[in-house]
């Protein structure tokens, strides 16, 4: 889904991109998998400065995993543990 946005948002179809980056960085969520909420989240910044709206709401912010809550800095955290 998130490969599929980034396609979307190359060919300035914005919102369908949000839609498809918010429901597959859900599924990266329940998957726990960070580099796919890192992509997600690197790519939904642009798209909500240009819509006008937060990069994040609330919901996604409160998203658990089996490992704890993640958000935007969890990813950084544990990208930098698993590169060590």
């Amino acid at each position: 889904m998130i490969s599929l946005a980034q396609q979307l948002i190359e060919l300035g179809r914005r919102e369908q991109a949000q839609s498809y980056l918010r429901n597959g960085r859900a599924e990266a969520i329940r998957r726990c998998n960070t580099f796919w909420i890192e992509d997600a989240d690197g790519l939904n910044r642009p798209i909500t400065r240009t819509l006008g709206q937060s990069s994040q709401t609330e919901g996604d912010q409160r998203s658990r995993c089996a490992h704890g809550s993640i958000t935007p800095g969890t990813v950084t955290g544990i990208r930098r543990t698993q590169s060590s």
